[in-house]
């Protein structure tokens, strides 16, 4: 027969585990090149608005979360320049542009529904260029309303892969539901912004060509996004954990 001993050493282990299975994540991949030929275009200037979302899971063969942007010229007109989905190809979301030495600028986030995250929540993402050119990626989080920008995490103006906690970058006040302006611009720096409510979380891309060439175009693409939550362990898992302990120590 099974000692009390094992039993409340299974009992804590299993708290452990169900305890980090509810952690909250949102994850975006389009590496695989799955799904249909699905774009969805804004052309002109556009502000973030966080209550509709500028494709949704299910629209047009679309398969991934609802997804919310924004676009902003930085004040020319270009139809080539644009933010679309196109997961058919393993590009997914991209901010395009098409004129040398002209910005785009470009918001892309995810719904999260409202979640206490602390400072050792991560974002991780990979980003790539279709052609040379200067490039600005940044991470931004909406908590209780206030929108907060990083500074930019890539260098060297190259895309890459970016792996950060919440706590390990640096942020400045965001603005980007106002005007398709606020989208571009950061405001003053954030000491220590608050994440115990995050509603949306997702990424900034700027840039613009240094490459004249008509048969191509300057990309910045996002073919994965990734926002998890390490959960702090319960009151009830340390009990558990405690008292599988004090029995070790008793049977002794």
């Amino acid at each position: 027969m099974m000692n009390l001993q094992k039993i409340s050493l299974m009992a804590a282990a299993i708290l452990a585990v169900t305890t980090a299975s509810q952690a909250s994540t949102v994850i975006v991949s389009y590496t695989t090149g799955a799904g249909s030929n699905v774009n969805e275009i804004i052309t002109a200037d556009k502000a973030f608005n966080s209550s509709t979302a500028i494709i949704n899971n299910g629209d047009s063969g679309y398969s991934g979360p609802n997804t919310y942007g924004g676009f902003y010229l930085h004040g020319y007109t270009n139809a080539d320049s644009q933010v679309k989905v196109a997961d058919h190809n393993a590009n997914g979301w991209t901010v395009r542009n098409k004129v040398v030495g002209e910005t785009v600028t470009g918001i892309i986030g995810f719904s999260t529904g409202g979640v206490d995250a602390g400072a050792n929540a991560s974002l991780s993402s990979t980003a790539s260029l279709s052609t040379p050119g200067l490039f600005n990626f940044h991470y931004f989080i909406e908590n209780d309303g206030n929108f907060y920008i990083s500074d930019a995490v890539n260098s060297n103006n190259e895309g890459g892969t970016f792996n950060y906690t919440l706590g390990d970058l640096s942020w400045n006040n965001y603005d980007p539901e106002s005007s398709a302006a606020g989208i571009a611009f950061a405001g003053d720096p954030v000491a220590d912004p608050d994440f115990a409510n995050i509603g949306f979380v997702g990424v900034v891309m700027s840039g613009n060509r240094t490459v004249d060439s008509s048969s191509s175009s300057f990309d910045m693409r996002l073919p994965e996004f990734q926002f998890a939550i390490v959960p702090e362990p319960s009151s009830t898992t340390l009990l558990a954990l405690a008292m599988g302990l004090g029995i070790t120590r008793r049977r002794r």
